[in-house]
């Protein structure tokens, strides 16, 4: 499986984001809108994102054309929800934005939340890593603007490595190794209003506080 460095993605990021122009509903990445039918893939998928002006970008380009040889969107996949205006952040709750796998299932909140005044855009992560080869549904509802969306995303095919790490974090292994005490904590001082508490533990990695950039 083919990795690209956090300052890429970062780049990328801000490349493929939607501009703060205001629209009649959110728009939403990751989505399967930026994939393409490939039969050779083990989802059927492929990436296919906008290439930058290469010329002017080159390593951007090079960035680019290494994502689109994936199969499908990273199993912990950077959220991002345009609005196109100003919103109340009191209303960003796990009910009015989450995942879901499209086949049915519990609904994934966000965490690691960021907003951009600026661009009027959320940024966000799963609560949980996803599964592999899955598709999911990104859903925005009308509480928070007046607007629903919703699109959905297929994720990449992982390799056992990955997958024995998302073992580890699932089972408690990987905190305990790093030292991270994940037992039951009182909660009460966190202070947030959109502090959103990940199962029982409440350890400074499962804290989700929005932070205004």
């Amino acid at each position: 499986m083919i990795r690209i460095p956090g300052a890429a993605l970062c780049a990328l990021s801000i490349l493929f984001a939607l501009p703060a122009a205001a629209e009649a509903a959110p728009s939403l990445f990751p989505s399967d809108r930026l994939t393409v039918a490939d039969g050779r893939q083990l989802t059927g998928k492929r990436l296919a994102l906008p290439l930058p002006d290469c010329s002017a970008r080159p390593s951007d380009c090079d960035d680019v054309r290494l994502l689109n040889q994936l199969d499908g969107f990273d199993l912990d996949p950077r959220i991002e929800i345009g609005f196109g205006q100003a919103i109340d952040l009191a209303r960003v709750t796990p009910e009015s934005v989450y995942l879901q796998p499209a086949a049915g299932g519990d609904r994934i909140p966000l965490n690691r939340l960021v907003f951009s005044p600026a661009r009027h855009t959320l940024y966000g992560h799963p609560r949980t890593q996803l599964a592999e080869r899955t598709t999911y549904r990104l859903v925005v509802t009308e509480a928070i603007c007046g607007q629903a969306a919703s699109t959905t995303f297929t994720t990449m095919s992982a390799t056992a490595g990955l997958e024995q790490m998302r073992s580890q974090l699932d089972d408690g292994s990987a905190y305990a190794a790093a030292g991270i005490h994940t037992g039951p904590a009182n909660c009460s001082g966190i202070g947030a209003s959109l502090r959103w508490k990940i199962g029982t533990r409440c350890s400074r990695l499962a804290n989700s506080r929005l932070i205004l950039a």
